[in-house]
This record gives structure tokens, C-alpha cells and sequence, in this order.
């Protein structure tokens, strides 16, 4: 079982992940950015399993060094969504059908020549998306952004459930 969380993240993401996990007598911190990772999983200094979720889509650089680590030290598991803004988006948690449309088929939506990466265009329409719901505009540096998204009913029933955490916090 999971008592762990180390996250790439330490702005929304790691809000997110730290809310959960102060509310399941776990512990959680940031690596302060993905290179950071590696070094976080070196200095390991108990036998607990410790959850590593990193940006899939901004982490590429840096996954084989993690997995090399990951697979020699015991007590890893590593979770790679697209980026903390695709899996808020697939929570549906605004109930906006258009969004559920695109994460089906993302590369039929993003311009290359407007976005550097997918997490830029994930953050973008997840901006866009809080601002047409009229809730608190999403930013990743703005902690008020984050709440509607940690509420009890929303993190474990909308967000976990919807992606593959489910399988890997055992909520």
C-alpha cells in the first residue's frame, strides 16, 4: 500500500496530491521539478512504497534515469498522466462534453505551432474551461484555483476514480 507521494509538481499538482494525502495519513512532497526526481528516489530513507507522479508529456528527459532507479531500488511505483491539467480534465468534473471529446483525440486539437507541449495546451483549455464554468480561473500558481478540485467528493470520486490512481492508491 501506498504511504508515499513524491511529486515532479510543486505548484497545483503537488496542492492536489497533498490534500489527498494529508487526508490519508500519508505523506507527500516535491522534487521542485523533474530533474529533481531522480535525487529524491537516491535519498529514500524507509521501506514504504512511495507513489512518483510525474508529467508525462514534459518528463520524457528524464524517464530513463527514473527507471533504472525505480527498478534497482525496491518501493517505487511511478504514475505518468499526460499532466496534472490532463487528468483534472478527465475527471469531467466542469461537465463540459466538448473536453471529453478532445482527450479522446488530442493530436486532433493541438497546433504545434501555438503550444510548445501537450501540458501547455492542457493548461490553456483547462484556463479556458474554469472560465467559462465561472469558477476561480485555473492557474498553476494559484492555490485558490485548486480547491474545487480537492474537495472530498470531487478528488477521490471524480479524479482518482477516473484514472488509473484508482489502482494504485486502492481508495
Amino acid at each position: 500500500m501506498v504511504s508515499n507521494i513524491i511529486t515532479e509538481d510543486s505548484k497545483t499538482g503537488y496542492e492536489f496530491y497533498n490534500e489527498y494525502a494529508i487526508s490519508h495519513n500519508m505523506i507527500c512532497e516535491h522534487a521542485d521539478g523533474k530533474t529533481n526526481v531522480s535525487k529524491r528516489i537516491i535519498n529514500k530513507s524507509n521501506s514504504d512504497v512511495t507513489l512518483i507522479v510525474v508529467d508525462g508529456a514534459a518528463y520524457g528527459s528524464e524517464m530513463n534515469n527514473t527507471m533504472i532507479l525505480i527498478n534497482s531500488i525496491p518501493g517505487y511505483i511511478l504514475f505518468t498522466p499526460e499532466s496534472f491539467e490532463w487528468l483534472l480534465l478527465n475527471s469531467n468534473i466542469l461537465n463540459k462534453p466538448y473536453i471529453l471529446d478532445i482527450l479522446k483525440e488530442p493530436y486532433n486539437y493541438i497546433e504545434s505551432s501555438e503550444f510548445f507541449s501537450w501540458e501547455n495546451y492542457f493548461t490553456e483549455l483547462l484556463n479556458k474551461a474554469t472560465r467559462e464554468s465561472e469558477v476561480v480561473p485555473y492557474s498553476k500558481g494559484n492555490n485558490k484555483s485548486i480547491r474545487m478540485f480537492t474537495t472530498e467528493k470531487n478528488m477521490k470520486k471524480k479524479i482518482i476514480e477516473s484514472s488509473d490512481l484508482r489502482y494504485l492508491l486502492k481508495t
